[in-house]
C-alpha cells in the first residue's frame, strides 16, 4: 500500500500556437469552441475502465463549468487510495482535464471529483473501481504539467514483486534512462528537449535472469 499521500498539482492551459524546439514542431491546440455559462456550477467525471489490475491505468476525464459571474478556484480528483490530483482553475469556462492513475494494491476504490468556485464547492457521486492482483510489470503515463523550465511528464512504474525483481529501469525514448527501486512503485519524471512522439519503456530484471518489458507511447510538447 502507498503509505504517504501524494497530491499532484497539474497546470492546465489552452495553447493556440505551435510550440517547437530543436527543429520539431509540437502539436497545435484546437481553437476552443464557445461553451455557454451555466446557471450554477457543475462538475462531472467519466472513468474508464472500472476494472483493472495493479499497475494498469485508470483514466478519468473531468469537466467543471462555472456559473455566470463566478470563477473556479480548482478541481480535484480523489482516487480513493490517499492520492489526489489538483487541476487549478482560471480557464475561460472552467476545467477540462484527463488524468491517469495506477493503483499499487488490489481492492475496491471510490473515485470522485470536486470543483471549488467563488461561492460553493460541488462534487460528483463516487465511481467504484475494482483492482485485481498484479499480473505484469506496470507502467502508467500519469500526467504532464507546465513548469518554468518546460513541460514535465510524470510516469508511475509498478514492479512485479512476485518474481523477485533485482533491477528496474525506465527508458524515456530519447536515449536517456533511469534506474528505479525494484521493490516498490516509483514516479519518475522527464523534460524532453524536442517535441514529438516517444515510446517509453519499463524493464524489469528478475532474480533468475529473466526480463519483463512494458511500454507506453506519448507525444511530448516542447519546450517551455
Amino acid at each position: 500500500m502507498i503509505s504517504t499521500q501524494r497530491i499532484v498539482v497539474v497546470f492546465v492551459a489552452t495553447v493556440s500556437l505551435s510550440l517547437a524546439c530543436g527543429g520539431n514542431e509540437g502539436p497545435t491546440a484546437p481553437t476552443p469552441q464557445p461553451i455557454p455559462d451555466v446557471g450554477r456550477p457543475t462538475v462531472t467525471i467519466s472513468v474508464s475502465p472500472t476494472s483493472a489490475s495493479v499497475g494498469e491505468a485508470i483514466t478519468v476525464t473531468l469537466l467543471a463549468r462555472r456559473a455566470t459571474g463566478e470563477v473556479e478556484r480548482n478541481a480535484r480528483i480523489v482516487w480513493g487510495d490517499g492520492n489526489v490530483t489538483v487541476a487549478p482553475g482560471g480557464g475561460r469556462y472552467g476545467v477540462d482535464t484527463t488524468q491517469r492513475h495506477g493503483y499499487a494494491s488490489p481492492g475496491e476504490y471510490q473515485i470522485m471529483a470536486t470543483a471549488t468556485f467563488d461561492a460553493e464547492t460541488v462534487s460528483t457521486e463516487p465511481v467504484r473501481v475494482t483492482i485485481g492482483p498484479q499480473t505484469r510489470l506496470g507502467l502508467v503515463y500519469a500526467y504532464s504539467s507546465g513548469t518554468p523550465s518546460g513541460q514535465m511528464y510524470t510516469f508511475a512504474v509498478f514492479p512485479r514483486r512476485t518474481t523477485n525483481p533485482s533491477a528496474v529501469r525506465i527508458e524515456f525514448g530519447d536515449g536517456t534512462s533511469e534506474a528505479l527501486d525494484p521493490l516498490q512503485p516509483t514516479y519518475p519524471f522527464k523534460r524532453y528537449n524536442r517535441g514529438g512522439p516517444y515510446a517509453v519503456r519499463a524493464i524489469q530484471t528478475n532474480a533468475d535472469g529473466t526480463t519483463e518489458t512494458t511500454s507506453v507511447d506519448i507525444v511530448a510538447i516542447c519546450c517551455g
